[in-house]
Protein backbone atom coordinates (compact mmCIF):
# COMPACT_ATOMS: atom_id res chain seq x y z
CA UNK A 1 0.00 0.00 0.00
CA UNK A 2 1.34 3.25 -1.18
CA UNK A 3 1.56 6.26 0.89
CA UNK A 4 -1.22 8.86 -0.61
CA UNK A 5 -0.88 11.69 -2.22
CA UNK A 6 -2.64 13.44 0.28
CA UNK A 7 -0.50 12.14 3.05
CA UNK A 8 2.70 13.31 0.70
CA UNK A 9 1.82 16.43 0.43
CA UNK A 10 0.69 16.33 4.21
CA UNK A 11 4.27 15.78 5.46
CA UNK A 12 5.43 18.40 2.68
CA UNK A 13 3.38 20.80 3.90
CA UNK A 14 5.03 20.20 7.42
CA UNK A 15 8.49 20.09 6.16
CA UNK A 16 7.88 23.68 4.32
CA UNK A 17 5.91 25.43 7.43
CA UNK A 18 9.33 25.09 9.38
CA UNK A 19 11.35 26.35 6.24
CA UNK A 20 8.95 29.26 6.34
CA UNK A 21 8.68 30.08 10.24
CA UNK A 22 12.45 29.37 11.15
CA UNK A 23 13.64 31.35 13.64
CA UNK A 24 17.15 31.58 14.84
CA UNK A 25 18.32 30.51 18.29
CA UNK A 26 20.24 33.17 19.12
CA UNK A 27 20.23 36.12 16.06
CA UNK A 28 24.03 37.06 17.60
CA UNK A 29 25.26 33.56 16.59
CA UNK A 30 26.58 32.60 13.08
CA UNK A 31 24.01 30.25 10.73
CA UNK A 32 24.77 27.46 8.84
CA UNK A 33 22.24 25.71 6.57
CA UNK A 34 21.81 22.15 5.76
CA UNK A 35 19.56 19.41 5.48
CA UNK A 36 17.30 16.52 7.12
CA UNK A 37 16.93 12.82 5.37
CA UNK A 38 13.80 10.65 6.12
CA UNK A 39 12.98 6.90 4.89
CA UNK A 40 10.83 4.39 5.72
CA UNK A 41 11.99 1.21 4.39
CA UNK A 42 8.61 -0.05 2.05
CA UNK A 43 5.14 0.67 1.03
CA UNK A 44 4.09 -1.98 3.70
CA UNK A 45 5.81 -0.41 7.05
CA UNK A 46 4.77 3.58 5.69
CA UNK A 47 1.13 1.68 5.69
CA UNK A 48 1.52 0.62 9.19
CA UNK A 49 3.84 3.41 10.23
CA UNK A 50 2.22 6.37 8.92
CA UNK A 51 3.37 8.97 11.71
CA UNK A 52 6.53 7.48 11.25
CA UNK A 53 8.03 9.99 9.02
CA UNK A 54 5.82 12.46 10.34
CA UNK A 55 7.99 11.61 14.08
CA UNK A 56 11.02 11.91 12.46
CA UNK A 57 10.48 15.59 10.87
CA UNK A 58 9.72 16.61 14.21
CA UNK A 59 12.77 14.49 15.89
CA UNK A 60 15.31 16.04 13.31
CA UNK A 61 13.70 19.53 14.10
CA UNK A 62 14.63 18.96 17.56
CA UNK A 63 18.29 17.67 17.00
CA UNK A 64 18.68 20.67 15.14
CA UNK A 65 17.36 23.26 17.75
CA UNK A 66 19.35 20.66 20.06
CA UNK A 67 22.58 21.62 17.94
CA UNK A 68 21.91 25.04 17.68
CA UNK A 69 21.98 25.68 21.34
CA UNK A 70 24.98 23.32 22.33
CA UNK A 71 27.29 24.62 19.81
CA UNK A 72 26.06 27.65 19.31
CA UNK A 73 24.87 28.37 15.94
CA UNK A 74 22.10 28.76 14.45
CA UNK A 75 21.34 25.18 12.11
CA UNK A 76 18.86 26.33 10.25
CA UNK A 77 16.91 23.65 7.80
CA UNK A 78 16.44 24.61 4.46
CA UNK A 79 15.72 21.01 2.89
CA UNK A 80 13.95 17.96 3.91
CA UNK A 81 14.37 14.74 1.94
CA UNK A 82 11.38 12.56 2.44
CA UNK A 83 11.91 9.09 0.28
CA UNK A 84 8.71 6.50 1.51
CA UNK A 85 8.92 2.86 0.74
CA UNK A 86 12.11 2.51 -0.49
CA UNK A 87 14.56 0.08 1.14
CA UNK A 88 17.83 1.48 1.84
CA UNK A 89 19.83 -1.68 0.70
CA UNK A 90 21.17 -0.25 -2.01
CA UNK A 91 21.86 3.61 -3.34
CA UNK A 92 19.41 3.59 -6.31
CA UNK A 93 16.76 6.33 -4.19
CA UNK A 94 15.62 9.38 -5.89
CA UNK A 95 15.95 11.60 -3.21
CA UNK A 96 18.94 10.03 -1.27
CA UNK A 97 20.71 10.51 -5.21
CA UNK A 98 19.57 14.57 -5.08
CA UNK A 99 21.06 14.69 -1.24
CA UNK A 100 24.89 13.63 -2.36
CA UNK A 101 24.77 15.63 -5.16
CA UNK A 102 23.47 18.83 -3.29
CA UNK A 103 26.10 17.96 -0.79
CA UNK A 104 28.93 17.67 -3.73
CA UNK A 105 27.58 21.12 -5.03
CA UNK A 106 28.19 22.31 -1.26
CA UNK A 107 24.86 23.36 -1.06
CA UNK A 108 24.75 21.77 2.62
CA UNK A 109 26.71 22.29 5.94
CA UNK A 110 25.40 19.39 7.29
CA UNK A 111 22.85 16.80 7.34
CA UNK A 112 20.91 15.22 10.28
CA UNK A 113 19.54 11.63 10.32
CA UNK A 114 17.43 10.01 13.02
CA UNK A 115 19.62 6.86 12.71
CA UNK A 116 22.30 5.47 10.08
CA UNK A 117 19.87 2.64 9.35
CA UNK A 118 17.56 5.13 7.92
CA UNK A 119 20.02 6.53 5.67
CA UNK A 120 21.85 3.30 4.81
CA UNK A 121 21.93 -0.32 5.51
CA UNK A 122 25.39 -1.31 3.33
CA UNK A 123 28.01 -0.61 5.05
CA UNK A 124 29.73 -0.08 1.57
CA UNK A 125 27.42 2.46 0.85
CA UNK A 126 27.83 4.08 4.34
CA UNK A 127 31.51 4.73 3.80
CA UNK A 128 31.07 6.42 0.62
CA UNK A 129 28.58 8.90 1.41
CA UNK A 130 30.59 9.30 4.98
CA UNK A 131 33.82 10.53 2.92
CA UNK A 132 31.89 12.81 0.18
CA UNK A 133 30.69 14.44 3.55
CA UNK A 134 33.75 14.42 4.55
CA UNK A 135 35.37 16.17 1.58
CA UNK A 136 33.10 18.99 1.40
CA UNK A 137 32.49 19.58 4.99
CA UNK A 138 29.30 18.42 5.32
CA UNK A 139 28.72 17.51 9.34
CA UNK A 140 26.53 14.67 10.09
CA UNK A 141 24.04 14.91 12.59
CA UNK A 142 22.71 11.31 14.47
CA UNK A 143 20.04 12.17 16.99
CA UNK A 144 21.36 11.46 20.27
CA UNK A 145 24.64 10.65 19.38
CA UNK A 146 27.68 13.58 19.04
CA UNK A 147 30.84 12.19 17.53
CA UNK A 148 34.59 13.50 16.15
CA UNK A 149 35.07 13.04 12.41
CA UNK A 150 38.60 13.00 13.11
CA UNK A 151 38.29 10.55 16.10
CA UNK A 152 39.12 6.77 14.63
CA UNK A 153 36.96 5.23 17.88
CA UNK A 154 34.22 7.68 17.14
CA UNK A 155 34.86 6.40 13.01
CA UNK A 156 34.68 2.50 14.03
CA UNK A 157 31.40 3.12 16.30
CA UNK A 158 29.70 4.56 13.22
CA UNK A 159 30.98 1.69 11.02
CA UNK A 160 29.79 -1.05 13.40
CA UNK A 161 26.30 0.65 13.35
CA UNK A 162 26.24 1.06 9.51
CA UNK A 163 27.60 -3.24 9.41
CA UNK A 164 24.84 -3.80 12.69
CA UNK A 165 21.84 -2.29 9.92
CA UNK A 166 22.88 -3.84 7.21
CA UNK A 167 23.21 -7.37 9.52
CA UNK A 168 19.62 -6.42 10.53
CA UNK A 169 18.20 -5.99 7.41
CA UNK A 170 19.76 -8.99 5.75
CA UNK A 171 18.80 -11.32 8.83
CA UNK A 172 14.94 -9.82 8.22
CA UNK A 173 15.62 -10.55 4.34
CA UNK A 174 16.50 -14.37 5.32
CA UNK A 175 13.67 -14.90 7.06
CA UNK A 176 11.19 -13.60 4.98
CA UNK A 177 12.54 -15.88 2.36
CA UNK A 178 12.67 -18.78 4.46
CA UNK A 179 8.77 -18.47 5.24
CA UNK A 180 8.20 -17.82 1.45
CA UNK A 181 9.97 -20.66 0.43
CA UNK A 182 8.67 -22.93 2.97
CA UNK A 183 5.09 -21.54 1.91
CA UNK A 184 5.43 -22.65 -1.92
CA UNK A 185 6.93 -26.12 -0.99
CA UNK A 186 4.59 -27.06 1.19
CA UNK A 187 1.14 -25.35 0.07
CA UNK A 188 1.60 -24.38 -3.45
CA UNK A 189 1.55 -20.89 -1.84
CA UNK A 190 2.96 -17.68 -3.89
CA UNK A 191 4.36 -14.72 -1.80
CA UNK A 192 2.82 -12.41 -4.15
CA UNK A 193 0.03 -11.56 -6.59
CA UNK A 194 0.68 -13.35 -9.95
CA UNK A 195 -2.44 -12.82 -12.18
CA UNK A 196 -2.60 -15.46 -15.27
CA UNK A 197 -5.26 -16.06 -17.64
CA UNK A 198 -6.52 -19.52 -16.46
CA UNK A 199 -6.35 -19.09 -12.56
CA UNK A 200 -8.60 -17.73 -9.73
CA UNK A 201 -6.73 -16.16 -6.75
CA UNK A 202 -8.62 -16.95 -3.79
CA UNK A 203 -9.04 -14.74 -1.09
CA UNK A 204 -9.58 -14.56 2.71
CA UNK A 205 -12.52 -13.32 4.41
CA UNK A 206 -11.05 -9.84 4.13
CA UNK A 207 -10.90 -10.23 0.64
CA UNK A 208 -6.86 -10.37 0.54
CA UNK A 209 -5.08 -12.63 -1.84
CA UNK A 210 -3.84 -15.75 -0.19
CA UNK A 211 -1.85 -16.87 -2.37
CA UNK A 212 -3.37 -19.63 -3.29
CA UNK A 213 -4.71 -20.45 -7.30
CA UNK A 214 -7.66 -22.70 -8.57
CA UNK A 215 -8.39 -23.12 -12.43
CA UNK A 216 -11.12 -21.41 -14.35
CA UNK A 217 -12.34 -24.00 -17.25
CA UNK A 218 -13.69 -20.95 -18.75
CA UNK A 219 -10.25 -19.11 -19.17
CA UNK A 220 -8.57 -22.18 -19.84
CA UNK A 221 -10.67 -22.62 -23.07
CA UNK A 222 -9.06 -19.38 -24.08
CA UNK A 223 -5.17 -20.68 -23.17
CA UNK A 224 -5.96 -24.10 -25.43
CA UNK A 225 -7.10 -21.75 -28.14
CA UNK A 226 -3.75 -19.46 -28.20
CA UNK A 227 -1.49 -22.24 -27.57
CA UNK A 228 -2.86 -24.05 -31.02
CA UNK A 229 -3.02 -21.12 -32.57
CA UNK A 230 0.59 -20.39 -31.98
CA UNK A 231 1.05 -23.73 -33.97
CA UNK A 232 -0.03 -22.63 -36.76
CA UNK A 233 1.80 -18.95 -37.02
CA UNK A 234 5.54 -18.09 -37.72
CA UNK A 235 5.77 -14.66 -35.76
CA UNK A 236 4.35 -13.99 -32.11
CA UNK A 237 3.05 -10.77 -33.65
CA UNK A 238 0.25 -12.79 -35.71
CA UNK A 239 -0.40 -14.32 -32.70
CA UNK A 240 -1.11 -11.16 -30.85
CA UNK A 241 -3.33 -9.66 -33.79
CA UNK A 242 -5.32 -12.81 -33.75
CA UNK A 243 -5.82 -12.04 -30.34
CA UNK A 244 -7.02 -8.49 -30.42
CA UNK A 245 -9.56 -9.61 -33.24
CA UNK A 246 -10.86 -12.56 -30.77
CA UNK A 247 -10.94 -9.41 -27.95
CA UNK A 248 -9.35 -12.18 -25.94
CA UNK A 249 -7.00 -10.31 -22.81
CA UNK A 250 -4.45 -11.10 -20.28
CA UNK A 251 -5.55 -11.83 -16.74
CA UNK A 252 -5.27 -8.14 -16.12
CA UNK A 253 -7.52 -7.08 -18.47
CA UNK A 254 -5.21 -5.44 -21.10
CA UNK A 255 -4.17 -6.66 -24.69
CA UNK A 256 -1.19 -9.28 -24.71
CA UNK A 257 2.17 -7.71 -25.46
CA UNK A 258 5.11 -9.64 -26.64
CA UNK A 259 6.28 -10.33 -23.18
CA UNK A 260 2.98 -11.27 -21.89
CA UNK A 261 2.09 -13.63 -24.21
CA UNK A 262 5.56 -15.44 -24.51
CA UNK A 263 5.19 -15.17 -20.81
CA UNK A 264 1.58 -17.50 -20.73
CA UNK A 265 2.68 -19.85 -23.44
CA UNK A 266 5.97 -20.95 -21.24
CA UNK A 267 4.61 -21.27 -18.04
CA UNK A 268 4.93 -24.42 -16.16
CA UNK A 269 1.69 -23.34 -13.63
CA UNK A 270 -0.69 -24.73 -16.52
CA UNK A 271 0.96 -28.49 -16.21
CA UNK A 272 0.97 -28.16 -12.26
CA UNK A 273 4.94 -27.08 -12.29
CA UNK A 274 6.99 -24.19 -10.36
CA UNK A 275 10.43 -23.68 -10.56
CA UNK A 276 11.34 -22.16 -7.91
CA UNK A 277 15.23 -19.87 -7.89
CA UNK A 278 15.54 -21.30 -11.57
CA UNK A 279 18.38 -18.83 -11.84
CA UNK A 280 20.25 -20.83 -9.38
CA UNK A 281 19.74 -24.11 -11.82
CA UNK A 282 23.07 -24.29 -13.05
CA UNK A 283 24.84 -23.11 -9.27
CA UNK A 284 26.45 -25.96 -6.86
CA UNK A 285 23.64 -26.61 -4.64
CA UNK A 286 24.91 -27.45 -1.59
CA UNK A 287 26.81 -24.30 -1.20
CA UNK A 288 23.73 -22.59 -1.43
CA UNK A 289 21.03 -21.81 1.62
CA UNK A 290 18.16 -24.27 1.45
CA UNK A 291 16.09 -21.21 0.31
CA UNK A 292 18.20 -19.88 -2.66
CA UNK A 293 18.47 -23.77 -4.01
CA UNK A 294 16.41 -24.32 -7.03
CA UNK A 295 13.41 -27.14 -6.75
CA UNK A 296 10.57 -28.17 -8.97
CA UNK A 297 7.39 -27.87 -6.86
CA UNK A 298 4.57 -29.53 -7.48
CA UNK A 299 1.37 -27.34 -7.55
CA UNK A 300 -1.83 -29.00 -6.00
CA UNK A 301 -4.14 -28.32 -8.91
CA UNK A 302 -1.90 -30.79 -10.88
CA UNK A 303 -2.28 -30.44 -15.03
CA UNK A 304 -4.88 -28.12 -16.36
CA UNK A 305 -3.59 -28.35 -20.27
CA UNK A 306 -2.76 -31.21 -22.30
CA UNK A 307 0.98 -31.77 -22.05
CA UNK A 308 1.50 -33.09 -25.37
CA UNK A 309 0.23 -29.29 -26.34
CA UNK A 310 2.22 -28.16 -23.53
CA UNK A 311 4.96 -29.90 -25.23
CA UNK A 312 4.93 -28.77 -28.66
CA UNK A 313 4.42 -25.44 -27.67
CA UNK A 314 7.61 -25.42 -25.75
CA UNK A 315 9.45 -26.23 -28.96
CA UNK A 316 7.77 -23.89 -31.44
CA UNK A 317 9.12 -21.34 -28.78
CA UNK A 318 12.89 -22.84 -29.05
CA UNK A 319 12.76 -22.50 -32.10
CA UNK A 320 11.60 -19.21 -32.73
CA UNK A 321 13.42 -17.78 -29.99
CA UNK A 322 16.98 -19.49 -32.08
CA UNK A 323 15.44 -17.44 -35.30
CA UNK A 324 15.38 -14.44 -33.53
CA UNK A 325 18.51 -14.44 -31.59
CA UNK A 326 20.54 -15.54 -34.99
CA UNK A 327 18.65 -12.05 -36.63
CA UNK A 328 19.19 -10.19 -33.53
CA UNK A 329 22.58 -11.09 -32.83
CA UNK A 330 24.07 -11.06 -36.80
CA UNK A 331 26.11 -8.00 -37.07
CA UNK A 332 26.45 -5.22 -39.69
CA UNK A 333 30.51 -4.04 -39.83
CA UNK A 334 29.76 -1.96 -42.65
CA UNK A 335 26.03 -0.53 -42.13
CA UNK A 336 26.26 2.89 -41.85
CA UNK A 337 29.52 3.11 -43.41
CA UNK A 338 28.70 2.54 -46.99
CA UNK A 339 26.53 4.24 -49.61
CA UNK A 340 24.56 3.46 -52.21
CA UNK A 341 26.19 5.01 -55.89
CA UNK A 342 22.97 6.95 -55.75
CA UNK A 343 24.25 9.05 -52.46
CA UNK A 344 21.73 7.09 -50.09
CA UNK A 345 23.01 5.68 -46.93
CA UNK A 346 22.91 2.13 -46.30
CA UNK A 347 21.59 0.63 -43.47
CA UNK A 348 21.43 -3.93 -43.31
CA UNK A 349 19.34 -3.94 -40.10
CA UNK A 350 16.59 -1.50 -41.61
CA UNK A 351 16.87 -2.87 -45.26
CA UNK A 352 17.53 -6.34 -44.81
CA UNK A 353 13.47 -7.15 -45.87
CA UNK A 354 11.37 -5.90 -48.40
CA UNK A 355 12.47 -5.22 -52.05
CA UNK A 356 14.64 -2.30 -51.42
CA UNK A 357 17.69 -3.85 -50.79
CA UNK A 358 16.72 -5.77 -54.30
CA UNK A 359 16.73 -3.01 -55.90
CA UNK A 360 19.72 -2.02 -54.95
CA UNK A 361 21.92 -4.88 -55.68
CA UNK A 362 20.68 -4.45 -59.49
CA UNK A 363 21.58 -0.93 -59.29
CA UNK A 364 24.92 -2.61 -57.93
CA UNK A 365 24.95 -5.85 -60.73
CA UNK A 366 24.93 -2.83 -63.59
CA UNK A 367 27.49 -0.54 -62.21
CA UNK A 368 29.46 -3.66 -61.41
CA UNK A 369 29.23 -4.55 -65.90
CA UNK A 370 29.97 -0.81 -66.19
CA UNK A 371 33.25 -0.64 -64.36
CA UNK A 372 34.16 -4.18 -66.20
CA UNK A 373 33.65 -2.43 -69.38
CA UNK A 374 35.48 0.55 -68.29
CA UNK A 375 38.41 -1.62 -67.07
CA UNK A 376 38.35 -3.95 -70.39
CA UNK A 377 39.13 -0.48 -72.37
CA UNK A 378 41.64 0.51 -69.94
CA UNK A 379 43.49 -2.66 -69.99
CA UNK A 380 43.22 -2.45 -74.03
CA UNK A 381 44.67 0.92 -73.62
CA UNK A 382 47.68 -0.18 -71.35
CA UNK A 383 48.55 -2.59 -74.11
CA UNK A 384 48.66 -0.51 -76.93
CA UNK A 385 51.12 1.64 -74.71
CA UNK A 386 53.51 -1.08 -73.51
CA UNK A 387 53.88 -2.72 -77.12
CA UNK A 388 57.14 -2.72 -78.22
CA UNK A 389 60.57 -2.75 -77.24
CA UNK A 390 61.48 -0.51 -74.22
CA UNK A 391 64.72 0.65 -75.88
CA UNK A 392 62.75 1.86 -78.77
CA UNK A 393 60.16 3.67 -76.12
CA UNK A 394 63.35 5.15 -74.93
CA UNK A 395 65.07 6.29 -78.17
CA UNK A 396 61.67 7.66 -79.41
CA UNK A 397 61.11 9.68 -76.04
CA UNK A 398 64.13 11.15 -77.00
CA UNK A 399 64.13 12.08 -80.03
CA UNK A 400 60.11 13.23 -79.59
CA UNK A 401 59.26 11.75 -83.14
CA UNK A 402 55.62 12.55 -83.86
CA UNK A 403 52.91 9.70 -83.35
CA UNK A 404 50.87 8.91 -86.56
CA UNK A 405 47.59 10.22 -84.70
CA UNK A 406 49.87 13.49 -84.32
CA UNK A 407 50.92 12.81 -80.28
CA UNK A 408 54.60 13.16 -78.95
CA UNK A 409 55.77 9.79 -77.11
CA UNK A 410 55.61 12.43 -74.29
CA UNK A 411 52.21 12.54 -74.32
CA UNK A 412 51.41 9.08 -74.30
CA UNK A 413 53.98 8.59 -71.32
CA UNK A 414 51.66 11.32 -69.69
CA UNK A 415 48.44 9.27 -70.89
CA UNK A 416 49.76 5.69 -70.18
CA UNK A 417 50.47 7.57 -66.37
CA UNK A 418 46.82 9.08 -66.23
CA UNK A 419 45.45 5.63 -67.38
CA UNK A 420 47.25 3.48 -64.81
CA UNK A 421 46.37 5.34 -61.86
CA UNK A 422 42.89 5.31 -63.65
CA UNK A 423 42.93 1.44 -63.68
CA UNK A 424 43.95 1.59 -59.91
CA UNK A 425 41.02 3.92 -58.95
CA UNK A 426 38.49 2.04 -61.27
CA UNK A 427 39.98 -1.61 -59.07
CA UNK A 428 39.91 -0.25 -55.83
CA UNK A 429 36.16 1.21 -56.76
CA UNK A 430 35.26 -2.57 -57.90
CA UNK A 431 36.42 -4.06 -55.22
CA UNK A 432 34.47 -1.98 -52.48
CA UNK A 433 31.36 -2.57 -54.63
CA UNK A 434 31.74 -6.10 -54.62
CA UNK A 435 32.71 -6.31 -51.15
CA UNK A 436 29.29 -4.08 -50.80
CA UNK A 437 26.79 -6.12 -52.79
CA UNK A 438 27.84 -9.29 -50.69
CA UNK A 439 27.64 -7.50 -47.47
CA UNK A 440 23.90 -6.96 -48.67
CA UNK A 441 23.16 -10.65 -50.40
CA UNK A 442 24.71 -11.82 -46.76
CA UNK A 443 22.31 -9.13 -44.89
CA UNK A 444 18.91 -10.74 -47.00
CA UNK A 445 19.67 -14.62 -46.08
Amino acid sequence: MELGSGKRAALRGLADEHIRSWQPFNKEWQTIEGAVYLRLSDDTQVAVERGSLEQQIHIAISEAQYRSEQERMNYRITEFYIEPGITGTHGNRPEFIRLQRNISLNHHNFVIIKEISRLVRDLEIWKRFFRLCQSHDCEICLRGLPFNPNDPASILQLDQLAAYAEFESRTTSKRIRESNHSALLTSGKFNSHFPLLGFDALKNEHGEHTGIYKPNKAELKQVEWIMTSFLRVDRYKTLLDWCKEKSIKSKRGRDFTFASIKGLLTNPRYIGKWYRNKHNVGKRQSKLMPYERFVEVKLEHGCVIDIGLWQRVQDKVKELDKSRAQAVNHCYPLSGLLVFPDGSGYSAHKESAGGVVESKISEIDVRLNELKSEQKRLDARLSFLLEGDKMEIERALHRRPVHPQGRTWLQLECVFSSAKSAASKVEARRFELLTFGMQIRRSTN
